[in-house]
């Protein structure tokens, strides 16, 4: 029975597209301009920690046994036919280091309740596990009939079920004191369901969220119209700072590393399937943190230094290069700029209406009294 349950999510996954963590992005490249993915990320991918003791058949029953540092996860709701969009995955930091989409601008799925969850991804754990996004306790679920399966025995704290998600992905109570930060923003989608993924998602400053970094994902969506197909690559730059948890012997184990940036860039084309415009954005993942807006060819140079490669590169897009580049209608600093010089041309000219009105009172008292000295 075992073996046929394991046939039937086995067979399932194939039919249902196959396997969604990769090593490499070919069977979704269609969320990358040209089909090109970005390069020079994938170099700095940490390899998930090996276990410190080695029990039997560490190859078959160890959590991500030997796996390459970097994940490519052709992200994937379940129940559904199709790619939703594609993550490259630090899996030795447990975050996303970008996910790549296609912005759909389209009014928004208002019905029913808001998702307030977030599913695994059951191939970082075992690679012939489900395809699709499950919800933790179905990815238990899966792990044991594998556990049984395999004859991985759970009397190995390396092989139980919790453990083995822990150890190759985030879970919830990783994120204590940060806002899950949606890379792939489950606004820039008319079903948002598939970006409610931990491999989708980092500690992020909740007032940057919430903020400014809302502000730019917004104002992406009413822009977006006057492209035919708008491009998107959210990343982050890892940083020095981790979450933590404590293990049995009241010792603190760093988990989830906490990105020191966090970056986007578009490429939007017109009705010629041409570049039309493309900009690049970069922010400090703190609360104090602005959105500087910058060519896409400068953020790359910005990302080469904070990512420390050094005579390295990076590539986001694969030339897509306007040939008359207009930013002022997206121009994020610009608009933050006239808005403030707005409020300031309002408060100077309340200031002057209040003077005039201060200097026709006066005149107005001035002339009373004087009508009086004469009377």
């Amino acid at each position: 029975m075992q073996c046929f349950i394991i046939a039937c999510l086995a067979l399932a996954a194939v039919e249902m597209g196959s396997g969604e963590v990769r090593d490499d992005f070919n069977s979704c490249s269609q969320f990358f301009y040209k089909r090109t993915p970005p390069s020079g990320f994938e170099r700095i991918a940490l390899a998930v920690p090996e276990d410190a003791n080695t029990h039997e058949n560490p190859e078959t029953c160890q959590s991500a046994y030997r796996q390459n540092a970097a994940a490519y996860i052709c992200q994937k709701e379940i129940n559904l036919p199709d790619h939703s969009f594609a993550t490259l995955y630090d899996r030795g930091r447990r975050i996303p280091l970008y996910s790549a989409y296609i912005l759909d601008p389209r009014p928004k799925q208002t019905s029913g309740r808001p998702q307030n969850y977030f599913n695994v991804e059951p191939q970082l754990v075992h690679r012939d596990l489900a395809a699709e996004q499950t919800r933790e306790l179905d990815t238990r679920t899966l792990i044991r009939e594998y556990n049984n399966e395999h004859r991985c025995l759970e009397s190995y704290p390396e092989y139980q079920r919790q453990n083995k998600i822990q150890k190759s992905q985030a879970v919830d109570k990783d994120f204590s004191g940060y806002d899950r930060g949606h890379l792939n923003p489950s606004g820039h989608h008319l079903s948002s369901a598939a970006t409610f993924t931990f491999t989708n998602v980092a500690p992020m400053s909740k007032t940057m969220n919430n903020g400014n970094w809302n502000q730019l994902e917004q104002k992406m969506v009413q822009n977006a119209s006057s492209c035919s197909e708008m491009y998107v690559v959210t990343g982050v730059v890892p940083g020095q700072t981790w979450t933590g948890l404590k293990d049995k012997k009241g010792e603190m184990v760093r988990r989830v590393n906490v990105p020191s940036h966090i970056w986007n860039a578009f490429c939007c084309l017109n009705n010629n399937k041409k570049p039309a415009l493309s900009r690049g954005f970069l922010a400090s993942n703190t609360d104090t943190g602005t959105v500087q807006e910058m060519s896409v060819t400068d953020l790359e140079r910005e990302l080469v230094l904070l990512l420390g490669l050094n005579n390295g590169r990076v590539q986001i897009f694969d030339s897509c290069n306007p040939p008359h580049q207009r930013s002022r209608s997206w121009s994020f600093n610009e608009r933050q700029q006239k808005m403030k010089q707005r409020s300031r041309s309002r408060s100077f000219n309340e200031r002057q209406q209040k003077m005039k009105q201060r200097s026709r009172s006066r005149s107005v008292n001035e002339r009373q009294q004087k009508t009086k000295q004469r009377l």
